[in-house]
């Protein structure tokens, strides 16, 4: 979604906060290049690592090859890319959105461009248009236009009114997987202090380029209903997997009226489903594609409209079985009823490290913010995001020790954020990341859009605070502590690495999960018994002020955990989440 209309979506707090500057600013002639356009987007070149592609929304829109070798001048290459005068765009302004840089054998195939003011996907070269053949058309882009007919509710402050059709608009982002081209779709009916949503769609397209003339098709089924409303970006995940980032409902109220629940859903297109919802939070995680750690164990992806930053484990998704169900149809969210699932599609919460209650946040201040970007360093210890609200870039560590052994993504494993002032002063938006070596964050260099879309270069210092690696601070490293979140013993009853004073489930206190743990609890949900140790009844990870309590679902969790139907339960409890 073009990050200057998500601001009309946003309020903004403005912060008079100075802080210590940690990134260097040189002379404007090198560390400054004018666009002039509005809603500039920044992605680095896929293969060539001191080259990026500025993308202006309006204002002569289209994409600019740039220059961004260390030490020498910010500078256009004189590759450029025009948006395509037969885009069907009359009476519109294209208002490009998101870009997506797809490499080929090392080398730059082409690039996908969303149009979300005229709902097109277009593709480009580096020095010029890309036609294609399109339902058996020659065209320079295709259109994303369509009506879906079926039973769906809106999103809308005042209810869930039903609804049996729905317009497709604001083609937020697209993303190719394979040989799927995914567009998320984020079907905006009503904008402003009351906002209404339609159903989020993922609509699939083939793609076969083996000829001289890529061959686009409408896939089998064509679109994917997501979990909750605005999708608002999609990324490509390792394993074939695409990540589609649910940003939820926006309000420009001062202070807001309403903001909705958002959410990441795990989808497989070659299987053309969800096969995961990952509920996040209630902070409108942001537009942008989330940023990947480098050895594709984390994900971090920011807030429209807090000054939040949210992580989640991405290990491992692949495994995870395909359900049989209607990609079409319309599920409940993992915000609303059984927490454990919305619908056939699991709702995997103990897979956030970091947010609900304990999001990363900025100054150590749960502010009202609009967190515009974030990607990580190329060392993938340390992640930088560019917050809008207060004017700076945020800086957090990130501790990839050990990362194949138990429990290593903890909260503890993210050093305290630092903010760092915008030597500009003025708000920061899409950025990236120019790795000048693989050693961290000293040497590393940020690249930013402003407002007015002027480019801005930083060095990064590297003066990031380090993990502590010790979440509950008993002496002994997280990755190597058999009950990292509680003081403890080394006590481990029955040798499956969960030490017994975080053994959850383990109601009877001695260290192991058993039947009788499920009997003691079943007898104790029906007033027939007390327990032993009922601060380990909540297996199923909700928290005091969720509906932490002991009830039927940590019944229903720990039978199917004895059952090996679910692995995870010792990491569910309430401890386990930051």
């Amino acid at each position: 979604m073009n990050w200057l209309r998500l601001l009309l979506c946003c309020w903004l707090v403005f912060s008079d906060a100075a802080f210590a500057l940690g990134i260097s600013q040189g002379p404007p002639s090198v560390d400054t290049l004018p666009f002039v356009c509005s809603a500039p987007v920044i992605e680095l070149h896929p293969t060539a690592p001191d080259l990026a592609f500025g993308l202006c929304a309006n204002n002569g829109p289209g994409t600019s090859e740039i220059t961004i070798e260390p030490g020498e001048i910010l500078d256009f290459t004189g590759t450029f890319y025009d948006f395509p005068a037969d885009a069907s765009c009359t009476g519109a302004s294209p208002n490009l959105g998101n870009m997506w840089l797809e490499p080929s054998g090392g080398s730059f195939k082409r690039g996908w461009l969303t149009a979300s003011g005229c709902d097109r996907v277009i593709p480009f070269q580096p020095a010029g248009s890309e036609t294609i053949l399109f339902e058996g058309n020659s065209q320079t882009s295709f259109s994303t236009e369509g009506t879906i007919a079926g039973d769906y509710f809106q999103y809308s402050s005042g209810g869930e009114p039903a609804i049996s059709s729905f317009d497709l608009n604001f083609t937020s982002d697209v993303v190719r997987v394979g040989n799927r081209i995914l567009v998320t779709m984020s079907n905006i009916a009503a904008a402003g202090s009351n906002p209404v949503m339609n159903p989020g769609v993922v609509l699939l397209f083939d793609i076969d380029d083996s000829g001289a003339t890529p061959l686009v098709s409408t896939a089998a089924p064509a679109f994917i209903v997501t979990s909750d409303p605005n999708p608002t970006a999609v990324t490509a995940l390792p394993g074939g997997l695409a990540a589609v980032t649910n940003t939820g409902l926006h309000d420009v109220g001062v202070p807001p009226l309403l903001t909705g629940a958002g959410s990441i859903d795990v989808i497989d297109p070659v299987a053309a489903t969800v096969i995961a919802s990952i509920p996040i939070s209630d902070g409108n995680p942001g537009s942008r594609k989330l940023a990947l750690d480098p050895t594709g164990s984390v994900a971090v992806v920011g807030s429209n409209t807090f000054k939040h930053l949210y992580a989640i484990d991405i290990r491992g998704l692949g495994d995870l079985p395909r359900p049989s169900m209607d990609p079409t149809l319309q599920r409940p969210s993992c915000h609303v009823g059984d927490p454990s699932s919305s619908g056939p599609v699991p709702c995997l919460r103990e897979r956030v490290i970091r947010g609900f209650v304990s999001p990363i946040a900025p100054n150590g201040v749960a502010a009202n913010g609009f967190i515009v970007d974030l990607r990580f360093g190329l060392s993938g210890d340390f992640v930088v995001a560019t917050s809008f609200n207060d004017l700076s870039l945020v800086t957090v560590a990130f501790d990839t020790r050990n990362l194949d052994v138990l429990h290593p993504l903890l909260a503890s494993r993210f050093g305290a954020p630092e903010s760092l002032a915008v030597p500009s002063g003025l708000q920061p938006g899409p950025m990236v990341i120019h790795g000048n070596s693989a050693s961290g964050a000293a040497g590393s260099d940020v690249l930013w859009f402003d407002l007015v879309g002027t480019l801005h270069r930083g060095t990064l210092s590297g003066s990031l605070a380090s993990p502590t690696g010790d979440a509950d601070g008993d002496g002994t490293e997280d990755a190597l502590d058999l009950c990292p979140w509680v003081t403890n013993s080394a006590l481990d009853a029955d040798a499956d690495g969960i030490g017994n004073d975080c053994q959850c489930g383990d109601v009877e206190g001695d260290g192991s999960l058993q039947a009788s743990d499920a009997d003691q609890l079943q007898g104790f949900l029906a007033g027939a018994n007390l327990l032993i140790a009922p601060e380990k009844c909540n297996v199923h990870g909700l928290k005091d002020g969720e509906g932490g309590t002991c009830d039927i679902l940590d019944w229903v969790y720990l039978r199917r955990r004895l059952a090996n139907q679910l692995t995870s339960v010792q990491q569910r409890c309430a401890a386990a989440l930051p």
